[in-house]
């Protein structure tokens, strides 16, 4: 069982990485906030969670201990896979989930891909007393990645928002309405598709 991994990032990309070690290459999947802390060609330490199935055998890999504290308290709520519980450290911070949780804001579960009224208020009651007992602290992750979006990044976005499971006409839609170029960041262009999602 891995408990951390330290190599280098071969290949960025918006939903996972490739991190060589010792000349072989992992793949982790990760969360949007997760891309725009890192940089290709530097060494990372990364927080695995190990997700095995029959058919497959999947890393999870997070920058912080808490954020894969979260992302296990998110994954063993009842309904819950590795997607969406992905979907849901991509949509919001831990502090935005510690908000939701304290403020019992369920209707703002409802924006992350995967989860309807119904499984937004099961999710919350499963995590509720976790996300509080586990004392962790809250805050809102601090993006270094500072380059600046530009039409080829379109397709990345797409592709990101994709795989966490929108509708392609759905994001193609939402991709008109908004001029890349005018923001300063990748992440601001994430945030405001997400928002017009």
């Amino acid at each position: 069982m891995f408990d951390y991994i330290k190599g280098v990032v071969a290949k960025k990309r918006l939903d996972s990485l490739t991190i060589e070690i010792n000349s072989i290459g992992y793949k982790v999947l990760i969360p949007l906030s997760t891309y725009h802390k890192i940089e290709s060609e530097f060494l990372y330490t990364f927080y695995i969670y190990e997700h095995i199935r029959e058919d497959c055998f999947q890393l999870y890999g997070f920058l912080e201990e808490k954020e894969r504290d979260m992302f296990i308290i998110l994954v063993n709520a009842n309904g819950v896979g590795p997607k969406i519980a992905l979907a849901i450290l991509s949509t919001f911070t831990i502090s935005d989930i510690s908000e939701i949780v304290y403020s019992e804001d369920i209707k703002r579960l409802t924006s992350v891909p995967g989860l309807g009224e119904k499984k937004a208020q099961k999710l919350y009651l499963d995590i509720k007393d976790k996300v509080k007992a586990a004392k962790i602290t809250f805050e809102t992750l601090t993006t270094v990645d500072k380059m600046k979006p530009s039409a080829s990044y379109e397709e990345d976005i797409y592709l990101a928002l994709e795989s966490l499971g929108y509708k392609g006409a759905e994001i193609s839609k939402v991709l008109k309405r908004i001029d890349l170029k005018s923001c300063a960041t990748i992440e601001e262009a994430l945030k405001k598709v997400l928002k017009e999602i």
